[in-house]
């Protein structure tokens, strides 16, 4: 009976929290534009507003988080936000995200309704000369927020406090891996058109690794340089007039 009570008690507190705050619509976009320029990009929409205080401290929080990192933040409405983070290579990516996400800074990014949300992102990078092969670990940990079927509750099941998707923008040839279950959600790879975006599932670890390439100005630049002066040299052969060997032996007397 004490644990029959202490089951309703959990989970008229978890629909009352349902009832409260609403469900969330997060979405984060890791954007790759060239070598040296991309942004991150996130989307977060929750159905109810919170109190004017709450709200009040949840913005000053976020706001100071994002500007740590040089991003900006931009309100559409009263529960619609837009953070907009800048990176100019993938080491900064590197930095400004996992600094965002707490696991640089030793601090957590929380939800409108006090969930903390911390990631962790690892990006290799290999040089090909016209082209950058970038291969991407990402940790997003969406434990603290509760779902449904894990109350047990019938009244809560189908109920998520949070939906949305990871996605990844990138100029050439990505190519998203398998990933391991530790501990986490194993996802099957979707379908071709949808290949780039990740649902993301609330009270467990998501996990994503993908291969991509950017394309290096530099590099193309480069080779456009070289390419041009091996041109010329060739072009220059042909031009210039060949002189025979009886030429040479008449200008030798």
């Amino acid at each position: 009976m004490v644990a029959l009570l202490k089951g309703l008690s959990r989970a008229v507190v978890l629909f009352t929290l349902v009832l409260l705050t609403g469900c969330f619509q997060y979405d984060l976009d890791i954007q790759f534009d060239n070598q040296t320029h991309g942004q991150l990009v996130q989307h977060l929409h929750w159905a109810a507003t919170l109190s004017p205080q709450q709200l009040q401290i949840w913005r000053d929080d976020w706001v100071s988080q994002v500007k740590a990192v040089g991003g900006q933040v931009r309100w559409v409405d009263a529960t619609t936000v837009t953070v907009t983070v800048p990176f100019n290579n993938g080491a900064e990516l590197e930095q400004r995200f996992n600094q965002l996400f707490g696991s640089a800074a030793g601090t957590t990014l929380t939800l409108p309704s006090g969930e903390a949300v911390t990631a962790a992102l690892n990006l290799t990078q290999g040089n090909w000369i016209f082209a950058i092969h970038n291969h991407l670990v990402l940790s997003l940990d969406l434990s603290a927020i509760p779902t449904g079927k894990t109350v047990g509750a019938p009244i809560l099941q189908g109920v998520e406090l949070l939906s949305g998707h990871l996605k990844l923008t990138t100029p050439w040839g990505l190519n998203r891996r398998a990933t391991g279950d530790g501990g986490g959600f194993r996802e099957r790879l979707p379908e071709r058109d949808q290949a780039n975006q990740w649902p993301l599932h609330p009270g467990t670890v998501n996990q994503i690794e993908a291969d991509f390439w950017v394309p290096s100005p530099i590099g193309i630049g480069a080779g456009a340089i070289a390419l041009f002066v091996a041109m010329g040299y060739g072009l220059r052969d042909r031009l210039s007039p060949k002189v025979s060997p009886l030429d040479a032996g008449d200008h030798g007397h």
